[in-house]
């Protein structure tokens, strides 16, 4: 019953899983504060309240969003602003290179483990809603990866498998088929392994190989008749630990090469002969220390390899080996996957806090560790548990460690904590499908950097300044442009920007009996032009045309979705942002793909017959007057094909639609419709063929801005009415959110900026202080003398009036005073010391260190040395007594004995040692050696206990 329990509790998440992440909100909720400490804050959400984050919107050419997460309390803060052509860089450098393509991104998610499901279901079902809104909706993380463990983990309730329950229903149907589940095994059955047991040192049975791999088939199967597919398998949760004899909790043990075997002779054959074929199995699933080494033995072996899709590895010693080892990794093996499985904070021996509620530093280490990945080949990150309790489990073997989101059952809320906003400043804004591109930066400069072009072609950077200051930031793209921000201090940043225009498919009309047809599927390529494929159904067997828009606001793919998808006919709607529109008329019954370029109408066809007698005329009317033509030949005559009358175009027929079929690159046929150059007006400028813009002149000419009003200056107006050489751009003012120029101390006039000038005449200085600038006098106080505007430097003076320090007192020194009358020199820091010809500074009670600053003086009259034996030195001491050995005058210093004969310790019980003892009546030299004789000895009897 307790097994049944908990795979209903999973079924239950995953459901409510599915539900939320569907949903969005138009606006953002702001965080609710909770502080544990200076640089510790948690955003509160319970049953009524839980910030959200929405969705980036899309935004026109030339303008970029940037989100901020700070230690000082900011989440998710958006902020947006404008690229300029050229600026003066400052502080530090981020520039993108986006022709630069590495890796492609899987996604980012969590797991769910028994503990995230038992901690989510002890909310209210409000709250528990608000949870999973936070990780999975569009208004939230947007997590598209999800860790199943496969049975039981070191975070359930007990110890459990799979070999004596049937196996139950575990999860409904998610209904985002974007999220990919990721299976792991922890341990089989106990009867499969050489020790009997879960944990501890123990191997898989050979005789076992193949009912194991069979029973990982048979998880998938269970999963696949509940509606849900596996997109990747893991050879099995951290191998190392199974040869830990030490470890407490659910592991298996395994070496590369019985890794391997097991790999090519079951586990591979069982996943590819199965209905889950396409599911990815992924080698290793341990830390980065088992790089390379670990994954080129197992890839040794062909056939183990043609098996093998990616590498999984995990975070938990990242901080001691190398990130290259990723990199070694990648350069063996280019053809396999880096997948980051498995992080959380807290889990160190050493970390006696394991929920340390609001620490911005275990959300910095987040940040670090996702942004070396992502540099160095890793496709995605995969956070653990998504939910704990506030004392880091439940876990049976007591391995408390922390979360993203912490559960507080008992006053029905949960805690976002700095890790879960580290995530989603990737999650939220890189999509699957995303490709990391080049980022350069400057040095020295306390800035990582990750930069990524999404499907949609629009650029994300995320960035960390992990300084303790602010530090300003120059980003630059040669297609877009470069701005300025100034970063606060221990701070996440994402910045979005596309950089060129988008179209879509407005709708598709038919021509004779004017009906608007629905627009079923359109696809944004990565050139930020759309392809949308139609067929040609039966209503459409007749002249139709094709109306297609610009889009200038915007590159985010998800939102274009949902305005190509139209109802009424186009001159009812004119959609927000569409600068022009283009027709193209067909007369024949063919499937047509339909391609934009800045400048071109590509039309392409899947039999090829197109031909310039099948489009309506060689001219598309683009609403300005302007005539385009074919500018590209076809391959081959084609035969021209008649419009003519289509018995089978029913004008009573509304079943027809719209469907997707093919991929545009796999057609061979198209003719581009180029705009012709001489029936378009010129700029006004002499020689200049640009097209004009505003004013009669194209951009480059001043077409479109004004003028700089800096006296006969011709350059155009960039900002506040001056060009770029004579100030447009200037520092932005430091309060949040402020784009206004810095008038004095980093803030603009609004904010307290701008002070008033100097007093004194023709003086263009603000006043520092009293009405006077720094130069005049305004931080310091000026000379006595009359008339004399010079700072004074001693005695009120400056240094022409007279306004030298006092010399030293010593004879002959012209050197100035700094205290006692003396200069440093002479001892004019500290006193002397009160012994005659002694020349030490004095440290306590008139004497140096040498004379007895620290101990009290031996009474005897005239003597130096430090009291030792009734306020007397060991020279002046009464009755004091005799070394007890035969012969010694010495005095006893501690015990019966002097010094000399042992008076400090004992003496090493080692026959013949005179040594003093250190530890166990022997000294240090056979203390060393009995301890090693007992660790062999120990190590000894357990082997022998283990055979």
């Amino acid at each position: 019953m307790v097994n049944l329990y908990k795979m209903l509790v999973l079924a239950f998440v995953v459901a409510l899983v599915t539900e939320w992440a569907v949903i969005s909100v138009s606006a953002d909720v702001p965080c609710v504060p909770r502080s544990y400490g200076p640089t510790h804050m948690v955003c509160v959400c319970n049953s009524t309240h839980c910030d959200t984050v929405d969705r980036p919107t899309p935004l026109p050419k030339g303008r970029f969003l940037w989100y901020t997460s700070n230690r000082g309390g900011l989440r998710f803060h958006k902020t947006t602003g404008s690229f300029l052509p050229t600026l003066a860089p400052r502080g530090a450098r981020l520039h993108v290179s986006r022709s630069d393509e590495y890796q492609a991104v899987v996604g980012f998610g969590g797991a769910f483990t028994d503990a995230a499901g038992i901690n989510i279901l002890s909310l209210s079902p409000q709250a528990q809603d608000n949870l999973l809104r936070s990780y999975f909706s569009p208004e939230g993380l947007e997590f598209n990866i999800g860790r199943v463990p496969i049975a039981g983990c070191d975070f359930s309730t007990h110890t459990y498998s799979y070999d004596n329950i049937p196996l139950i229903k575990r999860a409904q149907d998610f209904g985002n088929k974007s999220l990919l589940l990721l299976a792991g095994a922890w341990s089989p059955p106990p009867w499969m392994k050489t020790n009997n047991d879960y944990s501890g040192f123990g191997f898989l049975k050979e005789e076992y190989y193949q009912t194991w791999a069979d029973y990982h088939i048979r998880f998938l199967d269970a999963y696949k008749k509940e509606g849900l597919k596996f997109w990747a398998v893991s050879t099995g949760n951290e191998p190392a630990n199974g040869i830990i004899p030490v470890n407490r909790f659910n592991s298996l043990g395994w070496t590369p090469y019985t890794q391997r075997t097991w790999i090519a002779e079951n586990l591979g054959p069982a996943l590819r002969d199965s209905q889950h074929k396409k599911t990815k199995l992924l080698a290793l699933d341990d830390q980065r220390f088992m790089l390379p080494w670990w994954v080129n033995i197992v890839m040794s072996d062909e056939k183990a390899a043609s098996f093998i899709d990616g590498v999984a590895v995990h975070w938990y010693w990242d901080g001691l080996f190398p990130v290259s080892l990723l990199d070694y990794t990648h350069d063996s093996h280019p053809d396999k996957l880096l997948l980051a499985t498995e992080a959380c904070a807290g889990d160190k021996p050493w970390e006696f806090t394991k929920v340390d509620l609001g620490s911005w530093t275990r959300g910095e280490a987040y940040m670090e560790d996702i942004i070396q990945d992502m540099n160095h080949w890793v496709s995605g990150w995969v956070d653990w548990n998504l939910a704990l309790d506030l004392t880091g489990g439940p876990n049976w073997a007591r391995n408390f460690v922390d979360a993203a989101v912490i559960v507080n059952a008992t006053a029905d809320e949960f805690y976002k904590q700095s890790m879960f906003y580290a995530l989603g400043h990737f999650s939220k804004f890189v999509p699957e499908g995303s490709v990391r591109v080049r980022v350069d930066l400057s040095s020295n400069t306390g800035i990582q950097a990750v930069a990524f072009r999404t499907p949609s072609d629009c650029l994300v950077i995320v960035f960390y300044n992990r300084y303790n200051r602010d530090i300003p930031v120059t980003i630059s793209d040669s297609d877009a442009g470069s701005f300025q921000i100034t970063v606060t201090r221990r701070s996440f940043n994402t910045v979005l920007y596309c950089s060129t225009h988008l179209y879509f498919v407005r709708s598709a009309r038919d021509v004779r009996h004017g009906r608007t047809n629905h627009i079923t599927e359109s696809t944004i390529s990565n050139q930020c032009a759309c392809a949308v494929e139609l067929e040609a159904s039966r209503q459409l067997r007749c002249p139709f045309e094709i109306v297609v828009g610009e889009m200038e606001e915007g590159c985010h793919q998800r939102d274009l979705r949902s305005q190509t998808r139209l109802d009424r006919p186009p001159s009812r709607r004119r959609a927000k942002g569409l600068s022009r529109l283009r027709r193209l008329t067909m007369t024949e019954p063919e499937l047509v793909i339909v391609e934009l370029e800045p400048e071109c109408i590509r039309v392409k066809t899947e039999s090829g017959s197109i031909s310039d007698e099948t489009v309506s005329g060689s001219e598309l009317d683009m609403g300005r007057g302007e005539r385009w033509e074919n500018k590209t030949r076809l391959d081959g005559d084609s035969p021209p094909s008649s419009p003519g009358e289509d018995d089978s175009c029913d004008p009573s027929d509304d079943s027809a639609e719209f469907t997707s079929r093919g991929d545009a690159s796999d057609r061979s046929q198209s003719i581009c419709y180029a705009a012709l150059g001489a029936s378009k007006p010129k700029c006004k400028t002499e020689g200049c063929s640009n097209f004009p813009r505003g004013g009669g002149h194209c951009m480059r000419h001043g077409g479109t801005r004004p003028k700089c009003t800096v006296g006969s200056c011709t350059n155009n107006v960039v900002a506040r009415g001056y060009c770029m050489k004579h100030g447009a751009v200037k520092q932005t003012c430091k309060e949040r959110g402020c784009l206004n120029y810095v008038q004095r101390g980093g803030y603009c006039k609004r904010h307290g900026g701008a002070t008033p000038g100097c007093t004194v005449e023709h003086c263009p200085s603000y006043a520092v202080k009293a009405g006077l600038c720094k130069k005049h006098g305004g931080t310091k106080q000026l000379c006595k003398d009359e008339g004399c505007s010079k700072y004074a430097q001693g005695g009120g003076y400056c240094i022409r009036h007279g306004g030298f320090k006092p010399k030293c007192k010593e004879g002959g020194c012209a050197n100035n005073r700094v205290r006692g009358g003396y200069c440093i020199k002479h001892g004019g820091l500290k006193p002397k010391c009160g012994v005659e010809g002694c020349f030490n500074y004095v440290v306590k009670g008139g004497y140096c260190i040498k004379h007895g600053a620290t101990k009290p003086r031996c009474k005897e009259e005239a003597c130096t040395r430090n009291g030792a034996i009734g306020g007397y030195c060991i020279k002046h001491a009464k009755d004091k007594p005799i070394c007890v050995e035969e012969g010694c005058l010495n005095y006893a210093v501690r015990g019966r004995c002097c010094i000399k004969h042992g008076a400090s310790k004992p003496k090493c019980k080692q026959q013949g040692c005179s040594n003093n003892v250190v530890k166990g009546g022997f000294c240090k030299r056979h203390q060393e050696s009995i301890s090693r004789k007992e660790s062999i000895m120990n190590a000894i009897d357990s082997l022998y206990n283990y055979l």
